[in-house]
Formats: C-alpha cells, sequence, structure tokens
C-alpha cells in the first residue's frame, strides 16, 4: 500500500511540473493560432455539411452478432 502511496506522489509532483511546463509554454506561443481542431463547433460544421452533400445507400453485410455456433448461412435477402 505504501508503494502506491509513493507512486501517487510521485505522479502528482509530475502533473505539477507539466503544468507549470504546459503555462510557460502557453504564454511562449501564445501569438499562435490555435488549432481548428480545439473547436468542437467548426468540427460539427463540416460533418454537418459532409453528411448532407452525400447520397445515402444502404448496405448489406454477412454481419452477425452473437455466438460462432449459431450462425447459419443465410442468403442476403433483397
Amino acid at each position: 500500500m505504501e508503494v502506491f502511496r509513493e507512486q501517487i506522489g510521485r505522479l502528482k509532483e509530475n502533473v505539477k511540473d507539466l503544468s507549470s511546463e504546459n503555462a510557460m509554454l502557453l504564454e511562449k506561443c501564445g501569438d499562435l493560432e490555435q488549432p481548428k481542431a480545439s473547436s468542437g463547433e467548426d468540427q460539427g460544421e463540416d460533418l454537418s455539411l459532409s453528411v448532407e452533400g452525400s447520397e445515402k445507400s444502404d448496405v448489406e453485410t454477412e454481419l452477425f452478432i452473437g455466438l460462432p455456433e449459431c450462425r447459419t448461412k443465410r442468403p442476403l435477402q433483397n
């Protein structure tokens, strides 16, 4: 149990070090533009445009969810 407490302590120190390093890097690179991926709003708009512009079609597969011994070969229905 003591080993876990020591490890948790080291990890918490590591989090503090990384947080301070992150803050320093953000100040250093603050004038750079933030990547678009950080904004979920922009991604949602792009996704809706691509879905609206694509044609919809049905796809049939031989996907089976269940135990392997329950599988029976069934012809695809049209």
